[in-house]
């Protein structure tokens, strides 16, 4: 809870939460990030082995620092938390032959939901990071095989969950204008999932302004072209 503090406190008037920070409600943010990373190091030093948990708090402290000081600790840390995604299979919560229903350790319809909402959290804070920073993305989008998230976040928080719409976005930006429209009608969780679609359009654009400025060699000069 001290990660999500860490983010909300800078919008609080409570009393209790401002109380030892001299009335400064980001400075109260500040504190309740320190005290979730002193807790979350502990588990670091003995090298446990990563829960979807602590990549949420390792992602809320993301957020909370790059709002606060978008440094090299910042940017780091982006990087590290889609690493941590990875490793927890974030990016394939959908592929055809994980976690078959009935197999042993299969995932409720609820736990896939939840990680897709984190796994597009994720994608989103990377896509944010390069794009600001004018970085090399961490996500390799050719890897990727995680459908949109069909449920709400308010529906999710009261354990409730739409069928998934298997709808996936596509590595091929020309085709992220049709999927803007299919998604107009899809389910509840569109509104976030058009921003996914508008970032990765931004993304692309990105990655060919990289392109053009930075590599020169034959074969980057031959993907520029190709998608301009």
């Amino acid at each position: 809870f001290r990660s999500i503090f860490a983010l909300s406190a800078r919008h609080s008037l409570n009393d209790e939460i401002l109380k030892n920070s001299r009335g400064d409600s980001c400075l109260a943010g500040d504190n309740f990030a320190r005290r979730a990373k002193m807790a979350s190091a502990n588990d670091e030093d003995i090298d446990k082995p990563i829960t979807l948990d602590d990549l949420k708090t390792k992602f809320l402290l993301c957020v909370h620092e790059y709002t606060r000081n978008p440094g090299r600790r910042a940017w780091v840390s982006a990087g590290n938390i889609v690493r941590m995604a990875y490793e927890l299979g974030l990016h394939q919560i959908d592929t055809p032959t994980k976690d078959d229903v009935g197999s042993p350790g299969a995932l409720s319809e609820l736990a896939k939901e939840e990680r897709r909402h984190v796994w597009w959290c994720v994608w989103k804070l990377d896509a944010w990071v390069g794009i600001s920073g004018a970085t090399p993305f961490a996500v390799d989008g050719q890897v990727v095989c995680t459908a949109f998230a069909s449920t709400s976040p308010a529906e999710l928080a009261d354990s409730k969950v739409v069928p998934s719409s298997q709808m996936f976005l596509n590595s091929d930006v020309e085709k992220s204008w049709g999927l803007m429209k299919e998604l107009q009608t899809s389910n509840d969780a569109k509104g976030d999932n058009m921003f996914i679609v508008a970032n990765a359009l931004m993304r692309e654009t990105a990655t060919i302004s990289a392109l053009r400025n930075h590599s020169h060699t034959k074969r980057s000069e031959e993907r520029r072209v190709g998608k301009e």
